[in-house]
């Protein structure tokens, strides 16, 4: 009968790859059995991350120090002041406090010193084809299939087959999505700060 009704209408039925693909967006949005949707995660989650923009302050010692200001980049480490380097992803900000006031204290820098973390709110963006371009809140465990269903999905003219990603350190990344929706290894991850271009596909 539906297929009846679009003859009698002058519409084309819908094709079995417009209908496939139509399947697998929606079935990026949805969580997988026994997880948490990425709705439910906590914006600026307890562990720090790759991408994370962050700012050290030292008080409390002779000498006044300016803070420490960047993003945490793919290495995982920060050089602070009196080049200590320090691993911060996979840690809470108290742990690294706490951390970091040892180091600087066994290695005999400093008898005293207090230590300060901010990390802001996490946030990643992304334009182009999509139907909801706009900063979006980050949250644990996001990739960039489910970052373009936080965005409404593509728009007909998406070009899916090389979708960009600009990572907060300035690195480059091109992602298929018809790939990524298939395997979850091709499926890169999004880091905070991170920015999608969804391009526009060239009809001639």
């Amino acid at each position: 009968l539906f297929a009846v009704a679009c003859l009698a209408a002058g519409t084309a039925l819908p094709s079995k790859s417009a209908k496939a693909e139509s399947a697998s967006q929606a079935a990026a949005s949805k969580p997988e059995a026994g997880s948490k949707p990425d709705a439910s995660a906590p914006i600026g989650a307890e562990y720090l991350a790759v991408g994370d923009r962050i700012k050290i302050t030292y008080s409390d010692i002779p000498t006044a120090v300016p803070p420490t200001e960047q993003t945490i980049p793919e290495t995982r480490k920060i050089t602070l002041h009196l080049n200590l380097e320090v691993e911060f992803v996979g840690k809470t900000k108290t742990e690294l406090e706490r951390e970091i006031r040892d180091l600087y204290i066994t290695k005999g820098y400093y008898k005293n010193i207090k230590i300060d973390i901010d990390v802001p709110i996490r946030t990643f963006y992304v334009g182009g084809e999509v139907r909801n371009q706009s900063v979006f809140p980050h949250h644990a465990n996001l990739t960039l299939t489910k970052a373009i269903s936080m965005a409404g999905g593509f728009t007909e003219f998406a070009k899916k087959s090389n979708i960009q990603i600009l990572r907060a350190d300035g690195t480059k990344v091109e992602v298929n999505w018809r790939k990524a929706i298939k395997d979850s290894k091709a499926d890169q991850p999004i880091h905070p700060g991170d920015r999608i271009q969804v391009n526009r596909t060239v009809i001639f």
